[in-house]
């Protein structure tokens, strides 16, 4: 997501920065928001990069995603500190257009070698619904997983995550509708 609009940057950092920056949720057992409410703070997003130095931030971790080849059968990309990634193929033979996507992390978005494939988001999905605990859960993970073995599927979107030595994610997404 591109922000432009230099005063929010600038306003986003200086409070995060001064530990000023906060995001809180309430949770309520109840539709209504009524009931018990539990509420906490997560850790809120890093620091904003202001759009002069998002290219370079991105050439550092050489985050690359092959628009040539988004929409095809085979995407290529590159990334040095992959944290995670994530990529969805839909089948353009389909009304509605359907996405299937899986998410790669660490160790698994390196051994993409760059290259992912629906046979390779396919292969994630089965290696992730034996850890599916309740049965719906399984029977929709095993329909993804299956629609994922259709012929002509083509990737459609990419999203690929670094982390910077302060800890901050470096995210770049490409999708096509």
């Amino acid at each position: 997501m591109e922000i432009t609009n230099s005063q929010t940057i600038s306003a986003y950092n200086t409070a995060f920065h001064s530990g000023q920056l906060k995001l809180r949720i309430t949770a309520y057992t109840n539709d209504d928001y009524s009931g018990t409410a539990a509420t906490w703070e997560p850790q809120v997003l890093a620091p904003l990069f202001e759009r002069p130095n998002s290219d370079s931030v991105l050439k550092a971790h050489q985050l690359t995603i092959d628009e040539k080849t988004l929409g095809s059968d085979s995407l290529t990309f590159t990334g040095k500190n992959l944290v995670d990634s994530y990529f969805s193929a839909y089948n353009p033979n389909s009304q509605p257009y359907s996405n299937y996507g899986e998410y790669f992390s660490f160790e698994e978005a390196t051994a993409l070698n760059g290259v992912v494939t629906p046979a390779k988001i396919k292969a994630q999905c089965d290696k992730t619904l034996p850890f599916m605990t309740k049965q719906a859960d399984k029977d929709w993970k095993n329909t993804q997983c299956q629609a994922l073995s259709a012929n002509g599927l083509k990737i459609n979107q990419a999203v690929l995550m670094s982390q910077n030595p302060q800890g901050g994610r470096i995210y770049l997404a490409k999708k096509i509708q």
